[in-house]
């Protein structure tokens, strides 16, 4: 494993789920042991992806018309 390898998974949250699975078995551990933020009591990884929700609707005029361009 690269040392900036190890550096991004430490650092960054679901950087490589792969690679902090690795760290955790170096150290004898869970990963959900060592980064419980990270992960939930099953040992699942947390999604990090954001659900994104529309905070304003297109005003009518800005709509597509139907018409090509």
């Amino acid at each position: 494993m690269a040392r900036n390898g190890i550096s991004n998974i430490l650092s960054q949250p679901g950087y490589s789920i792969s690679g902090e699975k690795k760290v955790a078995k170096l150290l004898g551990r869970e990963p959900y042991e060592i980064w419980p933020d990270r992960y939930h009591a099953d040992g699942t990884p947390v999604s990090r992806v954001v659900d994104r929700q529309p905070t304003s609707t297109v005003p009518a005029d800005l709509r597509q018309n139907g018409v090509a361009a």
